[in-house]
């Protein structure tokens, strides 16, 4: 198993203790749950956090559904939760800025955004994540999925959405491209791993340092199953033809 492959599959570290101690907290007060959601690694940590599978998941739908029927908000925002998300092309050209200001160095992405949106209201910083949980979402496909397996060789849920976050660091053509066909994916240089997690914490940073506190985030992205059809391993070398051959997938 590649060393990349390890990253995207192994423990749930501190997810899987939050996960049961929410459970113990089923019949007890829903805003310790907060606490619980607190410890989990976030989009504010310097450091990306351990990869996480279902384990992640389900703390977090158990801390929704506690937050839910307890009427406790588990995000906290000076900003309202209704805000409308970024027109799509002022989204698209910060994120061509973005990867303009960073050149080469893929990991450089994440703090050139975080630079441009630090610059920016907190209204439009909101309205900037609404735009990008509305990506991910277009994204959120089970194609799109096996695509990132082949590239990735392996690929789970969490390392899926990091995935997504790579492919909009890399601007608005690649994305249509691949969302229109993902096998398209081949023309791309290889590299060690196609991921980009710090990319989809910028906003929550450059919100923060504002002086914004959380910033509010929609957790379909994390929760949503994908659409589609879902595939087997097996199916993949028949489904993208052209990343199967240049990944050796048989």
């Amino acid at each position: 198993m590649s060393d990349q492959r390890r990253r995207s599959t192994h423990g749930c570290g501190k997810a899987v203790a939050a996960a049961k101690y929410a459970r113990l907290m089923w019949k007890n007060s829903a805003q310790r749950a907060a606490a619980i959601y607190a410890s989990l690694p976030s989009a504010n940590n310097n450091q990306p956090g351990p990869r996480m599978n279902q384990c992640r998941r389900d703390a977090m739908r158990l801390l929704v559904i506690l937050a839910a029927s307890s009427g406790l908000g588990i995000v906290h925002s000076a900003q309202p939760a209704n805000a409308k998300p970024m027109e799509e092309h002022m989204f698209w050209t910060i994120i061509e800025k973005s990867k303009a200001a960073a050149g080469v160095d893929l990991n450089r992405r994440p703090s050139a955004l975080e630079l441009i949106l630090v610059s920016l209201s907190l209204d439009t910083i909101q309205a900037f994540q609404k735009q990008y949980e509305q990506q991910l979402l277009k994204a959120n496909r089970w194609d799109l999925w096996g695509a990132a397996y082949v590239m990735n060789g392996g690929c789970s849920d969490d390392g899926f959405r990091y995935f997504r976050d790579w492919l909009i660091s890399e601007g608005r053509q690649l994305f249509e491209s691949a969302l229109a066909a993902p096998d398209s994916l081949a023309a791309i240089p290889r590299r060690e791993y196609f991921e980009l997690e710090l990319f989809g914490s910028a906003a929550s940073k450059a919100f923060a340092k504002k002086g914004g506190g959380e910033l509010d985030r929609d957790f379909k992205a994390e929760l949503t199953q994908p659409q589609g059809k879902e595939w087997k391993e097996s199916d993949l070398p028949k489904l993208f033809p052209k990343l199967a051959s240049k990944y050796k997938l048989q």
